[in-house]
């Protein structure tokens, strides 16, 4: 479950926790790396498909990094 963390202007933030994160982003990465394989059998264009595992690859790195910042405030 997600935790909600008030910021100092009033904002509302969602701050999830590692594991979530890396559900997230290895369920979406999975899809893409499928979608990836059919692709290839069927001798389609894969350069979309492989740019976009490698930002969510990006992302995820990028989320969890931010996870462990919250986690040790």
């Amino acid at each position: 479950m997600p935790k909600v963390k008030l910021n100092p202007d009033g904002s509302i933030t969602v701050v999830k926790d590692q594991a979530e994160i890396v559900a997230y982003y290895d369920k979406l990465i999975s899809r893409r790396t499928e979608a990836l394989v059919k692709l290839m059998a069927l001798g389609g264009d894969i350069e979309p498909v492989k740019k976009r595992i490698t930002q969510l690859s990006s992302e995820k790195k990028q989320k969890l990094m931010e996870a462990q910042s919250h986690a040790e405030n």
